[in-house]
């Protein structure tokens, strides 16, 4: 498993266990969209969740796709500044027939 946070700062002990927690509720809140929505562009997801940060949001998909809870497909969608992103999907699940 992949972690939540990276910690490239060096931070001391209690800012480190207090970044690691809001980066796992990141996490989660992503997934949940994700739960939810089936599909989407990091721009679309940090839509649904107002104070997170885009940055937090592109951290958190590239983790759960690294953690297979997620996958980036081959789609691509205009974002809303003008350029291309890809569509990260939930993992295909198994044919039914």
């Amino acid at each position: 498993m992949y972690p939540a946070y990276f910690d490239t700062t060096e931070l001391q002990r209690v800012s480190l266990v207090n970044a690691v927690a809001a980066a796992r509720n990141q996490n989660e809140r992503v997934m949940a969209w994700f739960s939810v929505m089936y599909e989407g562009t990091p721009s679309q997801a940090r839509a649904a969740l107002p104070h997170a940060p885009i940055t937090s949001v592109r951290r958190a998909i590239t983790t759960l796709e690294r953690n297979g809870q997620l996958r980036r497909t081959d789609r691509q969608q205009i974002g809303p500044y003008g350029r291309p992103e890809y569509v990260w999907a939930l993992p295909a699940q198994g044919r039914l027939f």
